[in-house]
């Protein structure tokens, strides 16, 4: 007796909206994203120098809840975000940073192409952007936002995102003042 395993790559397109484009995401749909942006740091509110960042991103999107709220304004889906990124920061001085996150996003159903959503996460991060704000290659993101993304088919949106984004180690090693950006990213995004 043999077993089969079978791996499904993609929803057929009546399976990954509930109702239709903006009607909410059918449990279960997924969607890979790469978005570009750039980050312009306020350091003069929270460290001592600003650190603007030129950002990329590519994630992964799970549905992991059904419709729910409905007949509600605020009707929507929770999903489940894996986020890399990384970049280089070009003003204070040139660095490197690399992580990566796990968001948690609610994207509001609103029965039109537009899908707001809001999110937030905490994960890892490896950068040598180091003092006077940081002190070592280690730190903890989090970061929280919002965005919408306009579906213009089925499938394929454009995805504009603008989040806080704070650098930090927990107090492991000092100084740990931290990195302050307010990032604004713009990307493409296919649901499957």
């Amino acid at each position: 007796m043999a077993a089969c395993l079978t791996f499904r790559v993609s929803l057929a397109e009546d399976e990954l909206w509930t109702a239709g484009v903006g009607e909410g995401f059918a449990k279960g749909a997924q969607a890979l994203d790469f978005s570009a942006g750039l980050g312009l740091g306020v350091g003069s509110l929270t460290g001592k120098v600003n650190h603007d960042l030129f950002f990329l991103s590519a994630s992964h999107t799970l549905v992991v809840s059904r419709l729910l709220g409905d007949p509600h304004w605020y009707r929507g889906n929770w999903s489940f975000v894996s986020e890399i990124f990384g970049g280089r920061q070009y003003n204070d001085k040139t660095a490197f940073f690399f992580g990566s996150t796990p968001i948690i996003r609610y994207s509001v159903a609103t029965g039109s192409g537009w899908v707001p959503f809001a999110e937030a996460g905490l994960g890892p991060t490896l950068t040598d952007i180091g003092e006077p704000d940081l002190s070592s290659r280690f730190q903890f993101n989090i970061q929280g936002g919002m965005g919408a993304q306009y579906f213009w088919n089925e499938r394929h949106a454009l995805t504009l995102r603008a989040r806080w984004l704070h650098f930090s180690n927990a107090g492991i090693e000092r100084p740990n003042i931290g990195v302050n950006t307010a990032v604004v990213l713009l990307g493409t995004t296919w649901l499957f």
